[in-house]
């Protein structure tokens, strides 16, 4: 593998050997796919997907944890569903087999009041709050708006999920993100949005399927060490279906990601305002290796990327 600072490297290799690297841009031209358009596809998938960034591992976690009026539950006293750092998360609760997200200490849950209704006629738990996480290196302020429908196997609603947790063998869930970040020398917004839905949590199941897409959007402003103010804009859009959650992993290593196998296309735009030619597409296929990372390829490119669901870090291969 390679770090980031090395795709550089790899890319201008590609080209000296002759190696078409190009994309379409809005008048269906086409562009190059510059070293740096490679290495903000890798930033916004690592965004996209990894748990400490709210991406779509963030989603599965909170699809499998409880809501209700006092807000979303992970975890329980059974050992199975506790968290790397042995503890319970947020009064335990979660779904069987299910563990806390060993990012509890980064503010995952809620900060202040939660708004939690439940609708009968639909079976919709629906929550809504705000959480506000800042670091030495950034604040990020975002609202959350969460959509469980928790199912028996006949279809009908599990009205009182953590109390009838063995009862729920699907659920539907939808995360809607909106937010600012801020940091040294850049500002920016985002949004995220996951659909997903699984089947097989009974207990009787040996793995849990899921299905689903996301979608997100981002605009960034930096200034340079030259002083120089630079925008850019991305959308994402990730389709997965029958991605894979092996239960007997997740009990081993007592998290998500590495009990979770299967891959998915990816489509990604960008747009910066260092560039002439307008915006840019990038795609390709991710693929989640079952040992915590997942493994990004891009179309027309022998390009492979590592990147790890937890924490986001990329590693570049030769």
């Amino acid at each position: 593998m390679k770090t980031q600072s090395n795709l550089f490297k790899t890319t201008l290799f590609a080209l000296s050997l002759g190696i078409a690297v190009t994309a379409c841009n809005e008048q269906g031209s086409v562009n190059e796919i510059s070293e740096a358009d490679i290495a903000q596809a890798a930033e916004i998938m690592s965004s996209s997907l990894s748990d400490n960034a709210d991406g779509m591992m963030a989603s599965v976690y909170d699809a499998t944890g409880f809501v209700s009026k006092d807000g979303i539950a992970y975890g329980s006293n059974d050992p199975l569903l506790k968290g790397r750092d042995g503890k319970g998360n947020h009064g335990g609760g979660g779904m069987p087999g299910m563990p806390g997200s060993p990012r509890d200490s980064s503010g995952r849950g809620f900060a202040g009041a939660a708004d939690y209704s439940y609708d009968a006629e639909t079976g919709v738990h629906s929550l809504d709050f705000e959480r506000t996480i800042t670091t030495q290196r950034f604040t990020k302020t975002m609202a959350v708006s969460m959509r469980h429908i928790f199912t028996h196997e006949s279809g009908a609603f599990v009205v009182l999920p953590r109390e009838n947790r063995d009862s729920v063998n699907s659920i539907s869930f939808t995360a809607t993100k909106t937010g600012s970040e801020t940091g040294d020398k850049k500002e920016g917004n985002f949004s995220k949005v996951d659909t997903l839905s699984m089947d097989g949590l009974n207990e009787t199941s040996e793995l849990l399927t899921l299905n689903g897409t996301h979608t997100g959007s981002g605009f960034m402003k930096m200034t340079l060490r030259n002083g120089e103010v630079v925008e850019r804009s991305h959308s994402v859009f990730t389709k997965l279906t029958n991605v894979v959650i092996d239960k007997a992993l997740v009990k081993a290593n007592q998290n998500l990601e590495e009990g979770v196998t299967g891959s998915f296309e990816y489509r990604i735009v960008t747009e910066n305002s260092k560039r002439d030619e307008g915006e840019v597409i990038i795609e390709g296929i991710v693929e989640m290796t079952g040992d915590g990372t997942a493994l990004m390829t891009f179309k027309g490119l022998s390009k492979r990327v590592y990147i790890n669901l937890t924490s986001g870090e990329t590693q570049f291969e030769n």
